[in-house]
């Protein structure tokens, strides 16, 4: 009588089979779980800008809208009324956020320069950088592009007009 010591091919294959299908569906998880933080990212920050023009335009005061890296190294977004916090948003841990201006349209900027964002209470204009308090960027911020894993999803500003759309 012979003794079996191992496997043979056949059960070889067969949990080589099911590890493969497992690894798949974990994969398509993880990537499911980054584009949901990356639309969840984008709708807040499309949501806090649509917040920041109507106070801007309402109000006497100022009103802006930093994006910025804190100390923790997670990106926020914050609606400033008269330099206090009105609104805000911890946007989901490992994401990137990066801005594109018009005065360097090629060079994405990351949020570890602050990016403040205003408007012209008379037109709806985004005001250019240079004119609010808290940016080291020139120009006007053309849109704002965020990232996790292999999701990308982007918020395009028309400066001229004050619009925005959010997009994947």
């Amino acid at each position: 009588m012979r003794s079996r010591k191992g496997f043979t091919l056949v059960e070889l294959i067969v949990i080589i089979a099911i590890l493969a299908i497992v690894g798949t569906i974990a994969g398509l998880s993880l990537s499911s779980i980054s584009s949901a933080q990356t639309r969840k990212a984008v709708g807040e920050i499309d949501a806090l800008l649509s917040a920041c023009k109507i106070s801007s335009m309402s109000r006497t005061g100022s009103s802006v809208l930093k994006l910025y890296r804190d100390g923790d190294g997670r990106v926020r977004c914050d609606l400033l009324c008269d330099g206090a916090a009105e609104d805000s948003a911890d946007l989901p841990s490992r994401i990137t956020v990066e801005y594109f201006t018009d005065a360097d349209p090629g060079a994405a900027i990351d949020v570890s320069r602050p990016l403040c964002l205003s408007f012209v209470r008379d037109t709806g204009a985004f005001m250019p950088l240079s004119e609010v308090d808290g940016n080291t960027a020139t120009g006007s911020c053309t849109s704002i592009r965020i990232s996790s894993g292999a999701s990308t999803g982007c918020v395009t500003l028309v400066p001229s007009t004050g619009s925005h759309s959010a997009g994947g």
